[in-house]
């Protein structure tokens, strides 16, 4: 739905990759979640 490939989306879950604030959209967008709160979450 977020338009990612599954192999970069595990390397995000399993933290051997940081995405980019275009990633953190499009998933955020997918998840309909707040892209904003992405972000601020762990603030």
């Amino acid at each position: 739905m977020a338009g990612l490939d599954r192999n970069y989306v595990g390397k995000l879950e399993r933290e051997e990759s940081s995405p980019t604030v275009d990633t953190i959209e499009a998933l955020a967008i997918a998840l309909d979640y707040d892209p904003e709160r992405f972000l601020t979450f762990f603030e």
